[in-house]
């Protein structure tokens, strides 16, 4: 079954503010697949979240991981991405639909965060 990571940030007016987004997207297709990832927006930019599921849907992904850029499940995450997800999938012969935790959530992030402290920043050029 095809699956594909959906990464998913709230969104700017500034087109320079998306840059490190669509860096760490790139970066991951290369590593992933370039059909495993993509990157949709909650506001101000596209695509947006359903843009993206939609993508997904006409690509013949059968399970879609939307993976929240935020630090916690509050807010963005609760109260608009997870309804929104519920309803695209809601009564749909689609891909199946799951939301992972907000990323500064995930155990891993308090590991690279302790890592990205202690490191010497002359070290780390």
């Amino acid at each position: 079954m095809k699956s594909r990571l959906i990464l998913v940030a709230h969104g700017s007016r500034r087109p320079a503010w998306r840059a490190p987004l669509d860096d760490l997207c790139a970066r991951m297709q290369r590593r992933l697949g370039a059909d495993a990832v993509r990157l949709a927006f909650m506001e101000l930019c596209p695509p947006d979240l359903p843009s993206a599921v939609a993508e997904a849907r006409r690509d013949g992904v059968g399970h879609v991981r939307v993976l929240p850029l935020f630090m916690s499940s509050g807010g963005h995450v609760e109260h608009d991405i997870a309804p929104t997800l519920a309803a695209l999938g809601a009564g749909d012969d689609g891909p199946a639909i799951e939301l992972l935790p907000a990323l500064g959530e995930h155990p891993l992030i308090l590991d690279a965060l302790c890592t990205i402290a202690s490191t010497d920043p002359e070290g780390a050029r």
